[in-house]
């Protein structure tokens, strides 16, 4: 039982994670400031993705490369991995 409530947790954390990386606006182009014809032009493969905000019922559309969805991903489990490190290390005793 234990185990699997960490498990959801764990889901849930990297599901906020990367709600949090999501930007305000709908993007129709990578970070790298390529249209998506210019991506599909140099045999890229984009992807859509329909990213909903909580609190709303509609999505808005993401479009990326490939690589730049694993980057993402990437990105967010460094975030997660990077405050599940530092919340594990206490201040230890204070000493005078």
């Amino acid at each position: 039982m234990n185990r699997s409530l960490t498990l959801c947790a764990l889901g849930a954390a990297f599901s906020m994670l990367a709600a949090c990386s999501s930007t305000g606006t709908s993007e129709t182009a990578g970070t790298d400031g390529a249209t998506p014809a210019q991506a599909v032009a140099s045999n890229e493969n984009m992807t859509c993705r329909n990213i909903i905000k909580t609190g709303t019922r509609l999505g808005t559309r993401v479009c990326k490369t490939d690589a730049q969805w694993k980057q993402e991903s990437q990105d967010s489990r460094d975030a997660t991995n990077s405050i599940q490190n530092n919340s594990a290390q206490s201040a230890g005793p204070a000493g005078g």
